[in-house]
């Protein structure tokens, strides 16, 4: 009879280690922080790990607002950076790799979008979809 409850206990107990030892691994920015995507199709994941499921896919020079990152650097590739929580365009939320990512200011924009522009030129394989998301990135900035 008491079997139950103990169950019930341990649960409730693996629950509450599940949840602190997650929030431990995030910390707060302190407010939130503009950034924009610098590679085109960058995933927003539901965490901060590559096996997460995806979210969204965000096109070159989305504007993000970042209010939390990742404890710990991640390497992906050769590419050795935190993830940050991001406010996506459609309302939710989702977590995106740093290096994916730059910091924004609006009153330096169009160094931010020059700089970004510089970058994707020197890629040598860059496919169709990408030449026309930098295309379109570069118009809008324009624009």
């Amino acid at each position: 009879m008491h079997r139950p409850t103990t169950l019930v206990k341990l649960t409730l107990c693996s629950l509450f280690v599940f949840v602190t030892t997650a929030s431990a691994q995030v910390v707060n920015l302190g407010g939130a922080q503009q950034k924009i995507t610098t590679a085109s199709a960058a995933r927003a994941r539901t965490a901060p790990d590559t096996n997460a499921a995806e979210v969204a896919r965000l096109k070159l020079g989305t504007l993000l607002s970042a209010d939390a990152r990742s404890a710990e650097q991640a390497e992906i590739g050769s590419k050795r950076d935190y993830w940050y929580r991001v406010a996506l365009p459609d309302g939710g939320q989702g977590w995106v790799f740093g290096a994916l990512l730059a910091d924004f200011d609006p009153r330096r924009g169009s160094e931010t979008v020059l700089r970004i522009a510089e970058e994707r030129l020197k890629i040598e394989e860059m496919n169709k979809d990408d030449s026309l998301d930098l295309f379109n990135f570069v118009e809008g900035a324009v624009a």
